[in-house]
């Protein structure tokens, strides 16, 4: 399918039914589940050997359910915030050491989600220097050093005070020669971009999970009653709240929510939306990604449904979704789009129409009618379909309104097929040229991401 990296979910022993490996029991063993670090090396060597990358999930938050004497290395409860006897927590009778407000707005809503349980989970107390020197030391000699990761997914970043992640993400306690060259990616399960922004704002991470743009692409996309047009409002938000909205990941699909095909499934199984959304995700700005079993039309709903198993698949490579997945990286990374700007050629309640630098536009809808768009601000020049390149292409003349014709609702991506053109866009990738699009993958038991290059 094109993709150059794979994030894989965290690769720790786990407590009982972690499967997904997010609820660790010893730091410093490899999940037998997902296979030996033997396996883990000889994966990370064919990656490299292919110029392929490695994203590793790290949870520095909490460990898993058991008793604290069952953790490596955290195995006394001093290593953890005492949540079920703060006040703070316990504003829920049958839940009284959890997270509840989920208030992000005010110093002591803040102060719950930092010092609260996430579901029940020991929370970690990163002020004590036993756990703050420990994490580093993980972090740096077996996540990045033994195990080799490019790059850390990190975990529920809200849940842990700032400072440490400052700390944690400096050379004061990862070595030099990690901190300068690990690409880290946070997550901020948030919807607001004024919330996530502040933490771009803080320069912690090299980039954040975009969720306010999650959202809008489930808004207009998934239902053909929104407009289009909330994508300029989100672009308005991204831009006054984020240094560098195009570091942000982009995403339709996740393992922390529903699948697509769940929540917008047509009756007769028409992909048209979702073949829209998918295009969006992989042509605007920031980092694409793709979660694992989208490209065979998987539909689970909520956890653990939306975390299905490949192999029920044949990991099918003939499918609808591979194959146009696969054809847009192809043209994704032939003219490098991620280099180009982008700037908005149509803004419709059903239409959306975008460049990219000065060689590729790309036509939306999402009510699966037809449509004529009318396209102006190309350079001169021929450009067909990436995916109908014999039959769909269109001329344009220097400053010559031309249109494009949608059937059905279909998704198009032109290119430059006759000359190229070198233009000045309003807004350019600052984006650092680890990754670009990614595919999440579960192989096995295993939660992996394909990211392709920038």
């Amino acid at each position: 399918m094109g993709f150059d990296a794979i994030w894989m979910s965290p690769v720790v022993e786990n407590t009982a039914n972690g499967y997904h490996g997010y609820w660790a029991r010893n730091l410093y063993a490899v999940n037998t589940q997902f296979g030996s670090e033997a396996d883990l090396l000889a994966l990370v060597e064919e990656l490299h050997a292919r110029d392929m990358l490695l994203m590793i999930d790290v949870v520095i938050n909490h460990m898993g359910y058991d008793n604290y004497s069952a953790f490596t290395p955290f195995n006394e409860s001093v290593y953890f915030h005492d949540s079920c006897n703060l006040d703070l927590c316990a504003n829920n009778v049958t839940e009284p050491c959890w997270i509840h407000s989920w208030d992000f707005y005010t110093d002591e809503g803040r102060e719950e989600i930092e010092l609260c349980q996430l579901a029940g989970l020991p929370d970690l107390n990163q002020s004590n220097e036993f756990v703050s020197e420990t994490l580093c030391g993980w972090l740096d000699e077996y996540v990045l050093g033994r195990w080799l990761a490019d790059a850390i997914r990190v975990d529920t970043v809200p849940e842990v005070d700032a400072a440490y992640w400052s700390y944690l993400l400096s050379n004061s306690c990862v070595s030099d020669q990690h901190s300068l060259s690990a690409f880290s990616v946070g997550e901020h399960f948030n919807g607001d971009s004024s919330v996530v922004g502040d933490w771009q704002s803080r320069e912690l991470f090299d980039s954040l999970f975009g969720y306010p743009m999650y959202y809008t692409i489930r808004n207009v996309f998934g239902s053909s009653m929104a407009v289009m047009t909330r994508i300029d409002d989100m672009v308005q938000e991204y831009k006054a709240n984020f240094v560098d909205y195009t570091a942000l990941s982009i995403f339709t699909d996740n393992h922390d929510n529903s699948r697509w095909l769940c929540e917008f499934a047509e009756s007769d199984g028409d992909l048209t939306n979702y073949k829209n959304a998918l295009l969006f995700m992989l042509t605007f700005p920031g980092i694409p990604m793709v979660y694992y079993g989208t490209e065979q039309a998987f539909d689970g709903c909520h956890d653990p449904l939306n975390r299905e198993a490949l192999w029920t698949s044949g990991y099918n490579t003939s499918s609808e979704l591979y194959q146009y997945i696969a054809v847009i990286n192809r043209y994704r990374k032939e003219y490098a789009i991620y280099d180009g700007g982008f700037k908005v050629m149509a803004s419709e309640a059903h239409v959306y129409a975008f460049r990219r630098g000065g060689n590729v536009f790309v036509v939306l809808s999402n009510d699966g009618k037809s449509h004529t768009v009318q396209i102006e601000g190309v350079d001169a020049g021929k450009y067909c379909n990436v995916f109908d390149v014999s039959d769909d292409c269109v001329e344009y003349a220097q400053d010559v309104v031309a249109s494009v014709q949608i059937t059905g609702g279909e998704p198009k991506m032109y290119v430059l097929v006759s000359e190229d053109t070198d233009t000045d866009d309003e807004e350019s990738s600052a984006i650092p040229s680890m990754c670009a699009a990614l595919l999440l993958y579960m192989v096995g038991l295993v939660t992996l991401f394909f990211v392709v290059a920038l």
